[in-house]
């Protein structure tokens, strides 16, 4: 008589990884009214080889096209964003 082992699931495997998988997320949600030509709505850092970044912004027609500006995380970068006036 010859025992042969079980054959290996490698599907429960992968979906317990799944399961364990880190992940965040930053939800940011609101009304901006400002005066400003410029405003500063979050910080956030992320990788951009492994993660994702969406949006969905609303405004009047009569606004004309906004710009939403990214900032790489380097000196020379942050101090367009937090000015010292």
């Amino acid at each position: 008589m010859v025992v042969q082992p079980a054959p290996v699931s490698y599907g429960k495997l992968s979906i317990l990884l799944f399961l364990f998988t880190c992940a965040e997320t930053k939800i940011i949600q609101g009304e901006l009214r400002s005066e400003e030509n410029w405003a500063f709505l979050t910080r956030f850092c992320f990788l951009s080889e492994r993660g994702m970044f969406e949006y969905d912004i609303e405004y009047p027609k009569e606004y004309r096209t906004q710009n939403i500006l990214l900032y790489y995380d380097e000196k020379n970068q942050w101090p367009a964003v937090y000015k010292k006036n």
